[in-house]
């Protein structure tokens, strides 16, 4: 999913998440390979559900936001913007560019 080069990300939970508001945006750094399980953990436990919280996940130039309003939000200068274009366009959906104001 990531660069070879990136080892670990960031990860921190927003709206909707079932954290005291004190608890929500703490960056959390996690080793890649442990990302997906920590987010499933988080679903079991009850502090997040995917497309239901915010849940933001950080790398060197790409941010990758799973929004409360089941939606998806990728940003940053770096090439995984493009290959994650390209994919949710291979899978159907219509991935689309939105200017900053």
């Amino acid at each position: 999913m990531f660069h070879p080069n990136v080892v670990d990300v960031s990860i921190s939970f927003g709206w909707d998440s079932n954290l005291p508001i004190n608890a929500m945006w703490k960056d959390q750094t996690v080793p890649v390979r442990d990302l997906l399980s920590l987010v499933t953990k988080s679903e079991m436990s009850g502090v997040a559900q995917v497309g239901k919280a915010d849940i933001y996940i950080e790398a060197p130039e790409f941010e990758f936001v799973l929004g409360h309003e089941g939606d998806a939000h990728v940003k940053g200068c770096s090439d995984l913007v493009q290959q994650f274009a390209q994919r949710w366009e291979a899978l159907g959906y219509s991935p689309y560019e939105v200017q900053n104001s």
